[in-house]
């Protein structure tokens, strides 16, 4: 039976990692370029063919050359002698339209391989998550959240992206599950490797920045734990000599931990800065940080890019800062992130989160209780077994401490980081809501499900609640597909009408153009024209040809032009002349078309 139960495991998070690598796959090839897109592969191209930084210094390099290293097996022409890369200061718009659009290359090979990278991000996180669940919720409970990401449609959405937004979910998961493994086991191995992705974690996303605060926090949790319990086993004399010792060690393997990860910084900002010439940096270094303060910093930066060892750390500093002016910390807290979150996150696992988080609230009002009445030390003992997810708790609170405190409107994306560990929490309350029940493996509902136990018709409620919102979570995944970043649900009023209650980058950053391109071609005649309102001109023009012509509301009616059709984004609210006025079609989900003439 153990052989039977092990396989079925392995069939079953194949097949949740297959349909996931599909659905990504299928979707990658569908939807247009997003903002930001080409801007992120040019760049990466331009680290790693021509090892210089000058695009792209708001973000580190690691998900930019993963994105674009299949394209170095391409013949791909490089916009090298344009004036934008040669003179202008972080051009990479322009650059990237030329790379894109202008020099004979294919946009769609192009973003077709490029997307792979952020494909194979979150298929790994989904197996490292069940690694990890597997050690702390059970064999088969950690399908639960391993199947929660891998049908989530916000990791679909980036997943399916060249963005940096999953190498910076992995790195991050990763970078914390090889800390608590150090924790768990101190060596010198897994001390090496935690400093390793840690450092990983620092180039993929500034957003890791996140993990110095974490780290700390947590290892000053786990040394404050640790003296607790070994305080009455300690002699009176002793203790000092051993808890300092401890700290020292501690300390040291922090330290150790922080270094290496600079080292890794240094080592790859040097690398990709290595053709960037020192004139050209401490120039546009100079530009970059024009209007920051404080001016301490902003000096030290300026002097460190002509400095020919410093100048990757400089890079990268001045990344750091260009990030943050973009990004700036705020003290009034973005509650729209917590809407967004509310009306994107599907109602199966929003309702799986309210029972995890009923019963967690519960459990801590008894344990306060207890402790109040100095009947127990439940905190003490909940870290003695369930440290790692506790661990798990203080980086979701800190993560979504921190997104909603980041002065942008939409950038929903930015809780990917978060997700598997709220899964994991979820799954482990979900489970607790089971502890009354004698959940044999050989008994599990999954078993029965799939090898047809005779005993399947006398499942408990809460087993067959559980299973129908399983269900209906991959269901709604399904149904969603290949439309994964403008998904909302029933509360935003499902996918179709999510758009009148969320930000415009939450639902429509572009990604219909080559369906709308698609649609000319089958439904307008010959010379017909249609007026197409979209930000990116060069695009339009690549994709439609001599059939769109930009438009904008200030405009007014393309029909003064002779021009019958109107194709404009439906997060657009400037066209108040159309109210009243039903549309001809819907393309994709983000794009409406009006018929202007009778």
């Amino acid at each position: 039976m153990g052989r039977l139960s092990a396989l079925v495991r392995l069939i079953i998070l194949s097949a949740i990692i297959f349909l996931a690598a599909v659905m990504m796959f299928k979707a990658s090839g569908s939807d247009s370029a997003i903002t930001g897109e080409a801007e992120t592969i040019t760049a990466g191209y331009s680290h790693l063919r021509y090892l210089d930084y000058r695009l792209d210094s708001e973000q580190p390099p690691l998900g930019k050359i993963l994105a674009a290293a299949p394209l170095l097996l391409n013949k791909i022409s490089f916009p090298i002698n344009n004036i934008n890369w040669q003179r202008d200061i972080n051009a990479k718009e322009e650059v990237a339209s030329q790379f894109f659009y202008e020099q004979g290359n294919d946009p769609d090979l192009i973003l077709r391989h490029s997307r792979l990278s952020s494909i194979i991000a979150i298929l790994l996180l989904t197996i490292l998550l069940y690694i990890l669940s597997r050690d702390l919720i059970g064999k088969w409970w950690a399908l639960l959240p391993s199947f929660l990401v891998a049908f989530s449609p916000l990791a679909l959405a980036y997943g399916h992206y060249a963005t940096i937004n999953a190498w910076s979910a992995i790195t991050i998961f990763a970078a914390i599950v090889a800390f608590l493994k150090f924790l768990e086991s101190p060596s010198r191995k897994k001390l090496l490797l935690s400093g390793l992705l840690f450092g990983l974690a620092q180039i993929a996303s500034f957003t890791a920045l996140i993990l110095i605060p974490y780290l700390i926090l947590i290892l000053l949790i786990f040394y404050v734990w640790g003296i607790r319990q070994d305080w009455s086993m300690t002699e009176v004399g002793g203790r000092t000599s051993r808890f300092g010792k401890r700290a020292m060690r501690y300390s040291n393997a922090l330290m150790g931990i922080f270094f290496t990860g600079l080292i890794i910084i240094i080592c790859s900002y040097a690398l990709f800065t290595l053709e960037y010439p020192i004139e050209k940096q401490q120039s546009d270094t100079e530009f970059v940080t024009n209007n920051f303060s404080p001016i301490w910093i902003k000096d030290g930066v300026r002097k460190i890019s002509g400095i020919p060892i410093l100048r990757g750390f400089g890079q990268y500093t001045l990344g750091v800062i260009n990030h943050y002016q973009n990004y700036p910390i705020s003290w009034n807290p973005n509650l729209s992130v917590i809407k967004t979150f509310l009306l994107k996150e599907p109602i199966a696992s929003l309702l799986l989160l309210t029972i995890a988080a009923g019963l967690a609230i519960w459990n801590i009002l008894k344990a306060s209780w207890s402790m109040l009445r100095r009947r127990s030390h439940n905190l003490f003992d909940y870290l003695s077994t369930n440290f790692s997810e506790f661990a798990a708790m203080v980086f979701v609170g800190l993560g979504l401490g921190v997104a909603i405190s980041i002065n942008s409107s939409g950038g929903y994306e930015q809780i990917l980081p978060t997700l598997p560990f709220l899964y994991l929490l979820m799954t482990s309350g979900v489970k607790k809501w089971f502890s009354g029940k004698a959940l044999d493996p050989a008994k599990n509902f999954v078993i029965k499900i799939f090898l047809v136990y005779e005993e399947f018709l006398q499942l408990s409620l809460q087993t067959t609640l559980l299973g129908a919102l399983i269900v209906g979570y991959g269901v709604t995944t399904l149904i969603t597909y290949p439309h994964f970043l403008p998904f909302g649900n029933l509360l935003a009023g499902g996918t179709k009408n999510a758009h009148t209650h969320l930000n415009e980058s939450d639902y429509n950053r572009g990604q219909d153009l080559k369906r709308l391109a698609d649609w000319t071609r089958l439904n307008l005649a010959d010379r017909e024209k249609i007026a197409v309102d979209y930000s990116d001109e060069i695009s339009l023009k690549y994709y439609l040809g001599d059939v769109a012509r930009p438009w904008a509301s200030s405009l007014g009616s393309p029909l003064e032009e002779g021009i019958d059709w109107l194709a404009i984004p439906i997060t657009n609210r400037d066209y108040v002349w159309l109210d009243g006025l039903e549309p001809y079609d819907r393309v994709g989900k983000t794009i409406l078309l009006y018929r202007l003439s009778d």
